[in-house]
């Protein structure tokens, strides 16, 4: 028995390992000749539950916190640290999206479930928490928000289907995400969450 783990913890990290190398290990250089190898094993991951360790259960999650996150990407990361890295924006940014409905209800299950690949867009040329000498990132038009500005080092941004972006709108902290397909949808906090979908906003 573990000091620091639960047993379903503990079962957990066996489970993941037993992924990782029978999975994983064999193919493991894939990562480094493009994005496909670690999509799949993403995708993977989505269908053995990984992706909704952060997530309540109420919202189909496992209700963990950190300490099981880390048990999974360390186990993963031992065998393919880009197929590790990939999955942090899958699992973390997933509570992210629970902070507007319209979001978490549109996009949530695609993303823990890992039919839906997300990247996130956060750091400002200005700085990425240098609030007070960031640009606006949009401006509300009735309904909507207009995205224009300028994002760097995009988490996961050469293969997604959702992509997250943080940034001030008219002078206030702000989010937003959008899919491939569709325009951002807006969501109500100070610093909130848009998604944009694959092709919809560029810098």
């Amino acid at each position: 028995m573990s000091r620091f783990l639960s047993d379903e913890q503990r079962q957990i990290q066996q489970t993941s390992r037993a992924f990782a190398q029978k999975e994983i290990r064999p193919r493991r250089l894939e990562a480094y000749q493009g994005h496909e190898f670690i999509t799949e094993m993403a995708r993977r991951c989505g269908e053995l539950g990984r992706w909704r360790t952060l997530v309540p259960e109420s919202r189909g999650g496992l209700g963990h916190g950190a300490t099981t996150a880390c048990v999974i990407f360390e186990e993963l990361g031992r065998e393919s640290p880009g197929v590790a890295i990939a999955g942090i924006p899958q699992m973390v940014f997933a509570p992210v999206m629970l902070l507007s409905d319209a979001i978490s209800d549109r996009y949530l299950e695609g993303v823990i479930s890992g039919e839906l690949m997300i990247a996130g867009a956060f750091s400002d040329p200005a700085g990425v928490a240098n609030y007070a000498e960031q640009s606006d990132l949009a401006v509300r038009e009735g309904d909507d928000y207009v995205l224009n500005g300028t994002r760097l080092w995009v988490t996961q941004g050469t293969f997604y289907d959702v992509m997250g972006i943080a940034g001030l709108v008219e002078a206030g902290s702000d989010c937003s995400t959008s899919n491939a397909a569709t325009p951002a949808s807006p969501c109500h906090r100070s610093r909130r969450w848009a998604s944009a979908p694959r092709g919809a906003w560029s810098p």
